[in-house]
């Protein structure tokens, strides 16, 4: 559960990063 919770920040981050 921990590994999937840091996993799907760091796709958030990176999709924002990609959006902006």
């Amino acid at each position: 559960m921990h590994a999937s919770y840091q996993y799907n920040l760091l796709t958030i981050r990176t999709i924002l990063l990609f959006v902006k």
